[in-house]
């Protein structure tokens, strides 16, 4: 069903700058018209969420700009085949766009809800395709693959955990454009070589349209994907991979993994870890690997609070992680073994970098202020020292991070007494942890632990949202005291 066509070097080469130009050019213009764009937007305040890790509210619609790119520098090389599997891969694209872009502009669609626009997108993509991936390159996937309706089924959902896998890494400034340009350059000479040459290109403007969008997102990043780009590329670009499975029988099928490596990681040891510890799937953490390397630069090296510069040094850290599988799989397309090995190798270097980096981050982790007041912190209960037989710990005092602050205390009344974990924060009610800690060793491990794993925000305790509420809880704990 795919016309392979041969195109003058030049015409590529015109239509990719066209590409790069489209996007670039269109990401600038939503930049500068953004206060009218949100005339028909609702705030999202997407800082503020558990998973944030930017700073700023930056435009979620370079999606709308790359897309744009793409569809243009296709359209430029339309006249020289049927057109057929570039409008129709298009043409799939549509309902997962159209979610993610209603949820961009603060409408609310939820995470199932794109989930199953994605599902629809991947259906549509497989009827109007005809393409799914029907082998496994291994002894037993073959058997199921073989099997049309378990090999349809799988294709839909791995397509569609795809899209979801692209969103997730949004929110570091240059990631996610990073994996997509990365992905879409391996696909474009894996699929050269195979002699798929329409899909060869698309790939390539993929890639252009979305070095476009790059240098709007790094370093500073004054638009992001948002879903419907995060969506909408990811469909693209997985269904790039499938169609070269379905269609080029030498392409071994762990190769294209490997190309596709870093959001399928991501999301299928995200699945694991949360199913393991008990936690809903779907619950939003700072897990993730880029997450875990963005606050161990500023725990280790930068300092606690400085988002604005491990956000995209965590971008440049990760090249290897990004780049290594997606040059691996180009090494050995066409090597099935070979690249089993590989794909197992990376997933086990995955899931060993999750612990090292928590490994590191906590042993070499620069100290922070323990004692003494900050600016701005004015409402902090503080330690009260004047009861000798009270030993408070010097890992006590302020704790600040993501420019949120909390009081840590962690005291024994006694020599014997085991030790207490309380927070503070301004504004909030007083949260007592535990008090059965052995040491203040461990108190300070558990609190590091559940900031680690829910944010310095969920340590603060519940809010006072009144201020007869925060007087008569103050009055409280003074006459408990």
């Amino acid at each position: 069903m795919v016309s392979v066509f041969a195109i003058p070097d030049q015409q590529v080469y015109l239509s990719l700058l066209a590409a790069f130009l489209v996007s670039f050019g269109l990401g600038l213009l939503l930049i500068r018209f953004r206060k009218h764009i949100e005339r028909f937007s609702r705030a999202r305040n997407d800082h503020a969420a558990v998973q944030a890790s930017h700073t700023g509210d930056p435009l979620r619609l370079g999606g709308v700009a790359v897309t744009a790119g793409l569809v243009f520098g296709a359209w430029l090389l339309s006249g020289r085949s049927s057109g057929a599997y570039t409008l129709f891969l298009l043409a799939t694209v549509v309902p997962v766009f159209a979610a993610g872009l209603w949820e961009d502009l603060g409408h609310g669609v939820s995470p199932a809800g794109r989930f199953l626009a994605a599902v629809f997108a991947a259906s549509m993509a497989v009827a109007l395709l005809g393409l799914w991936v029907t082998r496994g390159d291994a002894w037993g996937l073959d058997g199921i693959m073989g099997f049309a309706p378990a090999a349809v089924f799988f294709t839909i959902v791995l397509a569609a955990l795809f899209c979801h896998a692209v969103n997730l890494i949004d929110g570091m400034n240059g990631l996610a454009a990073t994996v997509v340009i990365f992905s879409a350059l391996g696909i474009a000479y894996v699929a050269g070589e195979a002699g798929l040459t329409q899909i060869s290109v698309l790939a390539l403007l993929l890639a252009s349209a979305a070095f476009g969008f790059q240098l709007l997102n790094w370093p500073s990043a004054k638009l992001f994907l948002g879903d419907a780009g995060a969506y909408g590329l990811g469909h693209i670009l997985v269904w790039l991979g499938i169609s070269v499975i379905a269609l080029a029988p030498d392409v071994a099928v762990p190769a294209v993994i490997l190309l596709l490596f870093y959001p399928f990681a991501d999301t299928f040891h995200t699945v694991t870890r949360r199913a393991l510890e008990h936690k809903k799937i779907t619950e939003p953490d700072r897990m993730h690997l880029h997450q875990k390397i963005r606050r161990g630069l500023e725990i280790v090296w930068i300092g606690r609070g400085r988002r604005e510069v491990s956000n995209p040094l965590t971008t440049v850290v990760m090249l290897p992680i990004t780049a290594g599988p997606v040059l691996t799989g180009v090494l050995v397309w066409h090597q099935p073994a070979l690249a089993w090995a590989a794909l197992l190798a990376f997933v086990g270097l995955f899931a060993g970098l999750h612990l090292a980096i928590t490994a590191l981050a906590k042993r070499y982790r620069k100290p922070i202020q323990m004692a003494g007041e900050l600016p701005g912190m004015a409402g902090f209960g503080g330690l009260d020292s004047s009861n000798p037989a009270v030993e408070v710990s010097r890992y006590s005092g302020p704790f600040i991070q993501d420019s949120l602050a909390v009081q840590v205390i962690i005291s024994r009344s006694s020599k014997t007494a085991p030790w207490r974990l309380m927070t503070e924060a301004d504004n909030a009610q007083d949260q007592v942890w535990s008090e059965e800690f052995d040491t203040d060793g461990a108190a300070w491990a558990f609190f590091l632990a559940q900031v680690e794993q829910r944010g310095v925000a969920a340590m603060m305790g519940s809010r006072l949202r009144s201020e007869p509420g925060r007087r008569h809880h103050h009055g409280f704990v003074e006459s408990s005291a």
